[in-house]
């Protein structure tokens, strides 16, 4: 979607689809939080961030949130090279990069503090399922507020014609609220 959101960007101001060099390659490539910069420093145009009060609000979160900067570095690290951590360390790499395992439950603890009582619930057994929905509810949040964010580039963010073609497919997230975040059975969703 991010990769989206940039083509179409270029496509309105310059005529014509990025060449390759824009995207970075190789490894690289799958540099989300890289693409995600690039977003904010491209696509939110002064007009936009002026006559629509949400694009504010998106690009705080896009730029600030520590939450979605944690979840999108461990993607892109996972991208780049971490899903061969555990071959790298049976080969002996030098630097085998950062495990997913670890950087993930690291996120996930950082979730769980936010609930005062995580250290009784930890140690309690029968809390096991509660946990697990905190952190997959707030992953989803995230998620879903990135995906937001997106789509309002692409419907009202000024990036084209195309964009505007793309943006049906776009539609769920664009028009979810604050308080359906988190909410959403995408086993029934057709995006």
């Amino acid at each position: 979607m991010m990769k989206t959101v940039i083509c179409c960007y270029y496509l309105e101001n310059t005529g014509d689809y990025p060449k390759r060099d824009v995207f970075l390659k190789g490894r690289r490539g799958h540099d989300l939080v890289h693409l995600l910069n690039q977003i904010t420093c491209d696509c939110f145009s002064d007009a936009y961030l002026a006559n629509i009060p949400a694009a504010k609000a998106d690009i705080t979160f896009l730029r600030n949130d520590p939450k979605l900067s944690t979840i999108l570095q461990i993607l892109s690290d996972f991208g780049q090279s971490a899903r061969y951590y555990n071959l790298n360390v049976v080969l002996n790499e030098k630097d085998p990069g950062p495990s997913p395992d670890q950087e993930w439950q690291k996120f996930e603890l950082e979730v769980l503090k936010e609930d005062s009582t995580y250290l009784d619930r930890i140690g309690d057994p029968s809390q096991r399922d509660s946990i697990h929905r905190q952190i997959n509810m707030t992953l989803t949040i995230q998620c879903e507020k990135l995906a937001r964010a997106l789509a309002r580039l692409l419907t009202i963010g000024g990036l084209g014609s195309q964009a505007k073609q793309i943006s049906p497919h776009t539609h769920h997230f664009l028009f979810l609220m604050d308080d359906q975040l988190g909410k959403t059975n995408y086993e029934n969703v057709y995006i």
